[in-house]
């Protein structure tokens, strides 16, 4: 594993701040937005927690929680560094987004939501939204694969 330091670190610390930024106005939490920035930013999109706190300048807390937040995700991957009980995180070479496409993560919301709504007056207003929000994530799990197949597609220059 590699150690950031200097003009590299300096770089990856500049392109995580900014690319991070839009992430976190958007609604991202912001040491996550920083974590999988800066994995992405780096040269081998695999840091050690001390390299992610070199790039974010936050505690050990704040990376492990960050860390754990996009496992669980799908958006990384936590492997132990051979022969120590250290850990390294990366953004590897399989594609994240197949990942989040295969957790099924909207339609087990919409099936949440559409169980949950049982508990609202059934012609409320609160009903109808959540009948909508569930409806709304339902069409985009069932568009998610598609986007996928068409993204590689379009990025091997396949695309139709």
């Amino acid at each position: 594993m590699s150690t950031l330091v200097g003009a590299e670190l300096e770089a990856v610390r500049v392109f995580t701040e900014r690319a991070a930024a839009e992430l976190i106005r958007s609604g991202f939490p912001r040491v996550p937005a920083g974590v999988l920035m800066a994995l992405t930013g780096s040269r081998q999109g695999r840091l050690s927690a001390a390299e992610l706190r070199a790039v974010l300048q936050v505690s050990a807390a704040a990376i492990s929680s960050a860390v754990g937040y996009l496992d669980q995700i799908g958006m990384i991957t936590i492997s132990t560094v051979p022969g120590t009980r250290r850990h390294s995180y990366f953004v590897g070479e399989d594609p994240w987004f197949t990942r989040i496409a295969a957790t099924d993560t909207y339609r087990r919301s919409a099936d949440a939501i559409r169980t949950a709504v049982l508990e609202l007056p059934p012609a409320s207003a609160g009903a109808r939204r959540a009948g909508e929000m569930a409806d709304f994530l339902t069409f985009c799990a069932d568009r998610v694969p598609d986007l996928v197949q068409e993204w590689l597609a379009a990025r091997s220059g396949n695309a139709d």
